[in-house]
């Protein structure tokens, strides 16, 4: 929308400029142009500051939800090295047990 605004302001100027007789009308048409130019710049600054904070909070409520839900599986690999080395001295007792 903002853009939109922008070129639609760029057509009345340029018109108003190239309709200008006198260069009083001219510098009035190119001081009304800069002027809308510096308020779309401002309005751009702070729809992408806006985005910016957005995408701020939600990166962060995204590592905070990924932090919880890292425990479980860390557990079960901690789980998993330690169960794993008991079944294999099992398995090796019971199997040299068998071939006595």
């Amino acid at each position: 929308m903002a853009g939109q605004r922008f070129e639609e302001t760029q057509v009345v100027v340029k018109t108003q400029t190239q309709n200008a007789t006198t260069l009083a009308d001219k510098v009035m048409a190119t001081v009304l142009y800069f002027s809308q130019q510096q308020v779309y710049t401002i309005t751009t600054r702070k729809l992408v500051d806006e985005l910016t904070g957005s995408i701020e909070k939600f990166v962060r409520a995204e590592l905070s939800r990924f932090e919880g839900h890292k425990t479980l599986p860390l557990v079960l690999v901690i789980t998993l090295m330690m169960f794993v080395p008991v079944v294999a001295y099992v398995t090796l007792q019971a199997t040299t047990s068998m071939f006595r």
